[in-house]
């Protein structure tokens, strides 16, 4: 059994690089490489405006027959000169995960491990009798089960006739979670269930006995009330539930791929006989839970990073347009001054003291503005410390 920790890694390719690249070997190649599928790899060729090789060059290759390839186009205005890659990797195997996990599988298939459910248990289980305890009033639910709602009852619902057999059987099955140092407990946030941690993880597993459905048929009083009172039929359940007599135990609120997570009363197989397939099937779906929750919260990872890389590139894009823009201002203003400068000698034939101290002025603001010009210091400067006096 093995666990993965999904890591990602951002690839920086200009479009003659990948030019080069894929009339180097087949695209289905050069895609794993990059963690792509070939057609991911098509659409950034695409965007990048790269030419692809052809269905059957590599064949023609190999015989000495493909063509030349066509030349890389020149990059038009707008045109993305490279692409940013995200490549997903599967590295090593979690070795320690791993290897627990199958140590305690494989002590699970030996004889001297098998469960077995008493005919007569000596003690209960503290949970058990708890759970016997609160069978024995619990009322019936919807599907005409008892259903403890007592605290500290374990998640089992039954039919009158099964309620010894559930309690042996759960009683069995805490004693063995005990024995291996699963912790079985009883929630009731955010509603009642029964966890088991194995290996860190925590799951949640129930017994419950599945129900035959039948035609409802009216009693004496429901005849007469219907008799009665025309809007009473709406009343009346179309379908009774009688309990089957077959257990199950299951895995709750897990969907996990390839795992099993119920067992069932069979025509032979009797979920007594099931319990140590039952621990084995936790300890692989809490390897499994762990192991995708791995996986999403690396996929959570690459997200924040690529949602920080696109935050760093507006940021980036702002300046250099704000920069720019003040750019394109100071050289206007400096035109202006020049022309101004031109206009008073032409009219006055000279500059005098005063004109000359705005002139100065007016080339400070000017380098101001400019992003390549060291700004000189201004009364401006001090604008948002005067908000706090």
């Amino acid at each position: 059994m093995e666990i993965y920790k999904m890591t990602y890694e951002t690839i920086q390719v200009s479009r003659e690089e990948l030019y080069d690249q894929v009339w180097s070997e087949p695209m289905t190649k050069l895609a794993e490489r990059y963690g792509l599928s070939d057609v991911g790899l098509a659409k950034i060729c695409r965007r990048l405006n790269v030419p692809r090789p052809g269905r059957g060059y590599w064949a023609k290759k190999r015989r000495g027959r493909a063509g030349r390839r066509p030349p890389l186009p020149s990059l038009k205005d707008g045109q993305e000169s490279e692409a940013m890659i995200t490549k997903r990797e599967k590295p090593a195997v979690d070795t320690q995960q791993s290897s627990e996990a199958e140590m305690l599988i494989a002590s699970e298939m030996c004889d001297e491990k098998r469960i077995h459910v008493p005919a007569q248990p000596d003690t209960l289980h503290p949970l058990v009798a708890r759970t016997e305890k609160g069978l024995g009033s619990a009322k019936l639910n919807n599907r005409h089960l008892l259903d403890p709602r007592a605290k500290q009852c374990l998640n089992v619902q039954v039919g009158a006739e099964s309620v010894d057999r559930a309690v042996r059987i759960m009683d069995a099955l805490l004693k063995a979670l005990d024995a291996r140092g699963f912790t079985v407990a009883v929630r009731t946030d955010p509603e009642r269930s029964t966890t088991v941690s194995v290996l860190g993880e925590t799951l949640e597993f129930s017994l419950e006995e599945s129900v035959m459905r039948k035609e409802h048929v009216l009693t004496p009083v429901e005849q007469k009330k219907k008799e009665r009172d025309r809007w009473y039929s709406f009343r009346i359940p179309q379908y009774d539930f009688v309990p089957a007599g077959k257990l199950s135990l299951k895995i709750r609120n897990l969907w996990l791929r390839d795992i099993r997570m119920t067992w069932s009363d069979g025509n032979i197989q009797r979920v007594e006989d099931c319990l140590n397939a039952f621990i084995i099937g936790l300890i692989k779906a809490s390897v499994q839970k762990r192991a995708d929750r791995m996986e999403r919260e690396a996929e959570q990872r690459r997200r924040e990073e690529k949602a920080r890389l696109i935050r760093e590139e507006k940021e980036r894009l702002k300046k250099l347009e704000t920069n720019a823009k003040n750019w394109h201002k100071s050289q206007t203003i400096r035109a202006y001054i020049e022309a101004v400068r031109g206009d008073t000698i032409g009219k006055h034939g000279k500059v005098d003291g005063e004109f000359e101290r705005w002139l100065t002025w007016a080339s400070q603001q000017a380098d101001r503005l400019d992003p390549l010009t060291e700004s000189p210091a201004s009364i401006l400067d001090e604008e948002d410390d005067h908000r706090f006096w």
